[in-house]
């Protein structure tokens, strides 16, 4: 008898400690993607309108994704318990913003410093010691030189710099950006974050 009673209370409080601890992970997971987003629109996206239009509809696509997780959550607990989880998980949000100002400010720098140092290399103004590059196979678009109507995708290998930040200690704080040319010369960015 000992038994059930003791798993009838603790089941809800280890659920409780897993869904809190997804939820963190997710949070900060979502609100690192925004800094990549927000900085990818203002360094890379400043005179490219079609990037501009991707990262923000990536932006709305994942905060639906967000939004409808964080319901899911809730929902699948006992009814009579999901606004008060609703509530307790928007604190935790808020706390969690709270408590990773500073983080969250140290990885926008490395984000800012990152880009820096790439939109540097495209002017050839960055020593070669710092940067790594290699060939990388990549799907690029092809296009009417006419009428720019679409022709399909084209497995082709590009020159991609790999910009990184590295401290004293020579280890690696922030992989920032990935620039790809294509034979024309025009540049194009492909972002990501570590």
């Amino acid at each position: 008898m000992f038994v059930p009673l003791f798993l009838t209370f603790m089941s809800p409080l280890i659920f409780g400690v897993v869904w809190l601890a997804q939820l963190y992970k997710l949070e900060l997971a979502w609100q690192k993607t925004q800094i990549v987003l927000d900085n990818a629109a203002i360094h890379l996206g400043r005179n490219d309108c079609e990037m501009v239009r991707a990262l923000e509809k990536d932006r709305r696509r994942l905060w639906t994704l967000h939004q409808n997780y964080h319901r899911s959550l809730a929902c699948s607990l006992i009814p009579a318990t999901a606004p008060a989880c609703s509530k307790l998980a928007e604190a935790l949000r808020v706390l969690i913003r709270v408590k990773n100002v500073e983080s969250f400010k140290q990885a926008q720098l490395s984000w800012q410093n990152g880009t820096r140092m790439a939109l540097k290399e495209i002017q050839g103004e960055v020593s070669s010691a710092r940067l790594v590059r290699v060939e990388t196979p990549a799907l690029t678009q092809t296009r009417c030189h006419s009428c720019a109507e679409s022709l399909g995708w084209q497995l082709t290998s590009l020159p991609q710099t790999r910009s990184q930040l590295v401290e004293g200690s020579n280890t690696q704080i922030s992989t920032s950006v990935s620039i790809l040319r294509e034979e024309n010369g025009k540049w194009n960015y492909r972002l990501w974050a570590e």
